[in-house]
Parts: structure tokens; sequence; C-alpha cells
């Protein structure tokens, strides 16, 4: 199976209020905050053409990857986001680590 149909198998929708970011984000990168004008960018383009890149997020609904966009997304109003669930939980040992590189992968992708 190709990355590209692995991806769209896996590809889910979510309440954006069942989702809970990740505490060490903000120590890994910059904390999120609807005021920031990055996020109120982000969250026009969002209501306009909604989140294109899906949120990575853990087998219980933390999110490993897509901070900005979920702010942005509440930002919007929008009451549901394309996720891709990982198969790691928020209390795996590797969780952090993972959180890093799900980042790192996004922005590279």
């Amino acid at each position: 199976m190709s990355a590209k149909r692995r991806l769209l198998s896996n590809l889910q929708s979510a309440l954006v209020s069942s989702l809970t970011p990740a505490e060490v984000n903000g120590r890994i990168y910059r904390p999120v905050t609807t005021d920031d004008p990055e996020v109120l960018r982000l969250a026009v383009s969002i209501a306009e053409h909604g989140v294109l890149t899906p949120i990575t997020i853990t087998a219980d609904d933390v999110i490993l990857s897509g901070h900005r966009r979920h702010c942005a997304a509440v930002v919007a109003g929008l009451s549901y986001v394309p996720v891709i669930r990982a198969s790691i939980s928020s209390h795996d040992p590797e969780f952090v680590k993972q959180a890093g590189q799900s980042s790192k992968d996004a922005v590279l992708s």
C-alpha cells in the first residue's frame, strides 16, 4: 500500500473540543495562543478553506502535531477537524520524542 493511500485510510474526523493539546508542546516550541498573529491569520485561512493538513493525534486524543492548526480551528469556529490517529498513547514513554518528531516531519512535508 502506498504512503498516500495508507495516510488516507487513517484519515478521520474529530470533534475539536475532544482534542487535548500536549502539555509538552509549549516546552518544545513556543506556546500557542489565540491572540498570536500567526494563529489569527491561519484561522482566517481555515475559515475559508478548512484544515488542509490533518492534525496528528494519539490514541487518547492528545495532539502530537498541529497545535497551531487546532488553535486556529477553535478561533475559526470549526466543530470538527481532520485527524490522523497515531498508534501511541500520551502516557507512552516515547510520547515526548514522538511529539517533537511529528512536528519536525510536518514542517518538512
